[in-house]
């Protein structure tokens, strides 16, 4: 397969974002409507199952303020122009995109000049050797130099050999993606723009008791003011996986890797960390770390905090040395700082490999669990261990984190029959047959809930 520099980045970005379990419905603190994403659209429903209009588009991820009357969110909006990303970009970000993009031109003359001017050639004799790495700030220089610099890069392409697909891919259509984190309010007003970047943001929380919120920049873990502003710090640097306010709202936990990199589908050893951020006056602050377990896992660790402060994570009972070929399981733990975690006792081979993904109810009490491998639904008893499977139908892969409206009820995404035609939301309750809330809505609002 021919390929050029520009289609070998796009290519390995696509690969490289993957299927995933995401929050598709998040409840307001009151119970009283959740934000639900269809598609790239943010909608509300009601406590019975009743959408309304789309309040935003393109949006990644959301939570709700503290108090229901607004919602952060990450959007990821697309450019097919320097132009149009300029537009949106902060201008340090467009000064380092077209510095990139003047030298690249001489880049591209030297991986030609490697290959002996074959375009066929560029993967092996330059972009291999360099161990060239694909990234958003790649991509945006690749634009802003065809669309600078369009006729010399033809003039390039078109003295190389076997140039076909590198010349096709200069007149196609690319796109780039801007993440965005807005605070957007329902009482009012135009969303609030807290930061616009070519670097993945995501993982947006805000604190319980402060106007703050922390969120992942690229693998920074950063606290910034609701308010907009640039007083902000970064809590934490090459964080994995997700992370948590503790009850207090004064200190983020979290996951960084003992290694440089995170290694995925192998065995990663980690530190679970706490670091208080907020002081008693609600000033951002950067606290001693606190070092309170040390696990492995083979799954981006998430990590939540528990109403008694207690912190509840997932890792692989692994005790060294072992085999080669050892398949340790994987297990919930609690930590509290003081001691040693504690496992949660589960039966043996209940609980799925991958434990990446799951929602504790929000009194502690239970674990709601799915993983990316199957569509089964169970909830763990956290005293007890005991669990409970709620959906079995193993028909698809799910795409939807569970989500809890008060401790009693639970939604999630499953066929409700053997012989459905397209995957419900249904809601669960103790004692009662879980019963479908999403039949009236259209089919390209469910059908991506599930994966074949």
């Amino acid at each position: 397969m021919k390929k050029s520099l520009w289609s070998l980045a796009a290519l390995a970005l696509l690969l490289a974002g993957g299927c995933r379990v995401e929050e598709r419905m998040v409840w307001a603190p009151d119970g009283s409507r959740a934000a639900v994403r269809v598609g790239g659209d943010l909608c509300l429903m009601d406590q019975v199952g009743k959408l309304s209009a789309p309040l935003a588009s393109y949006v990644a991820e959301v939570a709700w303020l503290p108090d229901g009357k607004g919602l952060v969110l990450v959007r990821a909006i697309s450019a097919t122009t320097w132009a149009e990303a300029a537009r949106l970009l902060p201008s340090n970000e467009v000064a380092t995109v077209e510095a990139l993009a003047h030298g690249l031109l001489d880049v591209a003359k030297g991986a030609l000049a490697a290959a002996a001017g074959d375009v066929e050639a560029v993967e092996e004799k330059f972009i291999k050797p360099l161990n060239i790495t694909p990234t958003e700030p790649l991509m945006a220089a690749l634009l802003c130099l065809r669309d600078g610099h369009r006729e010399e890069l033809y003039q390039l392409v078109r003295s190389a050999k076997n140039n076909a697909d590198a010349e096709k891919t200069l007149t196609e259509v690319h796109e780039l993606t801007i993440h965005e984190l807005a605070v957007y309010s329902l009482t009012g007003g135009a969303p609030l723009v807290l930061e616009r970047t070519l670097l993945d943001v995501g993982t947006p929380r805000p604190a319980p008791t402060t106007p703050v919120v922390a969120f992942l920049r690229d693998t920074e873990l950063t606290v910034a003011p609701l308010a907009g502003g640039t007083n902000r710090i970064v809590a934490a640097s090459k964080v994995t996986g997700g992370f948590d306010w503790t009850p207090d709202g004064k200190a983020l936990v979290y996951v960084v890797p003992a290694m440089e990199k995170w290694a995925d589908n192998a065995i990663n050893l980690f530190s679970l960390q706490r670091r208080t951020v907020l002081n008693a006056q609600g000033g951002v602050v950067t606290g001693e770390v606190q070092v309170l377990a040390q696990a492995a896992a083979n799954f981006a660790p998430r990590v939540r905090c528990l109403p008694d402060s207690r912190v509840l994570f997932a890792g692989l009972a692994l005790q060294l040395p072992a085999a080669a070929d050892a398949k340790p399981p994987a297990c919930f733990y609690l930590s509290d700082g003081s001691a040693a975690p504690t496992i949660i006792p589960t039966p043996a081979e209940v609980l799925p490999a991958d434990l990446a993904v799951f929602a504790p109810s929000p009194d502690g009490k239970r674990i709601a669990v799915v993983s990316a491998g199957d569509d089964a639904v169970k909830l763990v008893n956290i005293a007890s261990g005991a669990v409970e499977t709620i959906s079995s139908q193993q028909r698809g892969k799910s795409r939807a984190l569970p989500a809890w409206r008060g401790t009693n009820e639970l939604f999630f995404a499953a066929y409700p029959m053997a012989d459905a035609k397209r995957p419900e939301w249904l809601r669960w309750s103790p004692g009662a047959a879980p019963q479908i809330i999403s039949a009236a809505w259209p089919v390209g609002a469910v059908t991506n809930l599930l994966e074949k």
